[in-house]
């Protein structure tokens, strides 16, 4: 068998025969993590971003105060603190929050409504020690005194709240303090002013293990740590989409796991960049982290299968008899220059268009039209459709091009491409260039966002395309 492929040209020559701004450098590293320098010799943990303002919990000593440490294990008694935003790694010092929400108990992750008018916080009972999940809201620039959420029940122990985007549902962590040691993720609805009756998720993401600080993000995925078999160690941080209920829960890909505790993660609204907690330098305790991603990750981002909306199979009923005594057959004509015989006739169009389709009875032997049955026409449009445009097989170290340039969405702009091409390398853009060192068989995936034209609004879909690479 002789393989033929294209003439395979040099990065320099691909790159000249696309603009300038079209090709990004790759990368290799998706994700880069900054450790604060706000965070304190103590714990400080479970960020939360409003207005500009990081809010986060903390052990640290309170300047001029008296010093507050629990008595059962002498740790520190933590409390909610806010700081001045003045970029994304630099913050103004910390400062608690608020005297009503603080107090000589712990108070620990929290979460705002959209608003920012009303905090839910994860507070000790002053009498029993059991946590609960309290709320106050601001009025008039004052925040009120802190009251249990209705469901809270004297024997089980709430903590970690976060709201769903649209605020219709919170989720947050809870134990029977009666005797189960683990913690599981509970789901309370809100209806018409009321919270129901909390019910545990399903066993897709609570099981033998511990599951601990929640987050939803705003394109309804579930962040959460826990301490599951198979982990890199501690707590990691796991992810399910809630938009589907064969989603499955996938733990995070390093630098957001490490093999220490990793756990409180807060996402901006792009899912690009955000906070988390950890303790995985040993010199610090428990800290917070900057991330930014270069590369989303796109694993549950829709699908489109192909429709090919070209083929399509004609047929008319008619009390014409179709037997041969009659010496006529039925034929179709497309349009577009092809014919089939039969009443039913089955005929794939090469593109789209306006096709002038017509079903004729014709006499066999003459080939002349009897008679015309029946005329339509027929607009083929294109149908939506996401293509990697690149070669399937090519050599190892010479330079592929990759583009998008053959997918369509209707009603929609493509805005923003992000490639991976399964070999531990990145790049961004409709087109990209990419040069495989090693033979074997590698998976592209492409990402894209995608803007509807009328409503503005963005969804993420994903294409994969399978590559071979063979030695020169």
């Amino acid at each position: 068998m002789i393989l033929s492929f294209p003439v395979v040209i040099s990065a320099q020559a691909l790159a000249d025969t696309l603009s300038s701004t079209s090709l990004q450098r790759e990368d290799s590293a998706t994700t880069k993590v900054v450790r604060l320098k706000i965070n304190s010799s103590k714990s400080d943990f479970s960020p939360f971003v409003f207005n500009d303002q990081l809010l986060f919990v903390s052990g640290r000593d309170k300047k001029g105060t008296v010093q507050y440490v629990d008595l059962n294990n002498g740790t520190e008694i933590t409390d909610i603190y806010t700081s001045g935003k003045v970029d994304s790694l630099k913050y103004k010092p910390a400062r608690p929050f608020n005297d009503v929400i603080n107090t000589k108990y712990n108070e620990g992750p929290f979460c705002f409504n959209t608003a920012g008018n009303i905090i839910y916080f994860t507070s000790s009972d002053k009498i029993t020690g059991i946590l609960k999940i309290c709320q106050s809201q601001k009025i008039n620039d004052q925040w009120s005194k802190p009251e249990p959420l209705p469901f809270c029940q004297n024997k089980v122990s709430y903590c970690h709240p976060c709201l769903s985007p649209k605020e219709d549902y919170m989720i947050f962590s809870a134990k029977d303090t009666a005797g189960n040691n683990k913690m599981d993720l509970y789901i309370s609805e809100y209806n018409n002013g009321i919270w129901s009756s909390p019910v545990a998720l399903d066993k897709r993401i609570n099981d033998s293990s511990n599951q601990v600080f929640p987050f939803i993000s705003q394109n309804n995925v579930l962040y959460f740590s826990s301490d599951k078999n198979g982990g890199l160690g501690g707590l990691d941080i796991y992810c399910i989409s809630l938009n589907s209920d064969t989603s499955v829960v996938r733990a995070l890909s390093l630098p957001f796991n490490s093999r220490a505790d990793d756990f409180g993660v807060w996402f901006s609204t792009d899912s690009k960049s955000g906070y988390l907690s950890s303790d995985r330098v040993p010199s610090y305790k428990d800290d917070i982290y900057y991330f930014t991603k270069s590369m989303p990750d796109f694993s549950d981002w829709k699908k489109i299968t192909k429709k090919n909306n070209f083929c399509y199979t004609f047929y008319e009923e008619t009390t014409l008899s179709t037997s041969d005594t009659l010496n006529l057959t039925y034929e179709w004509d497309f349009g577009d220059g092809s014919k089939g015989r039969g009443l039913k006739s089955k005929h794939c169009f090469r593109s789209t268009g306006d096709y002038d389709v017509q079903l004729n009875i014709i006499d066999k032997n003459s080939g002349e039209v009897f008679v015309n049955q029946t005329a339509t026409k027929l607009t083929i449009e294109r149908t939506d459709e996401l293509v990697i445009a690149c070669n399937d097989t090519v050599f190892a170290g010479n330079c592929v091009l990759m583009t998008s340039k053959n997918c369509y969405l209707k009603g929609r702009e493509l805005t923003d491409m992000y490639w991976s091409f399964g070999d531990g390398r990145y790049n961004t853009g409709p087109n990209v260039t990419h040069i495989y060192k090693v033979p074997g068989r590698y998976k592209i995936e492409m990402g894209l966002v995608a803007k509807d034209l009328i409503s503005n609004k963005k969804e993420q879909f994903k294409i994969e395309k399978n590559i071979v690479v063979l030695n020169k």
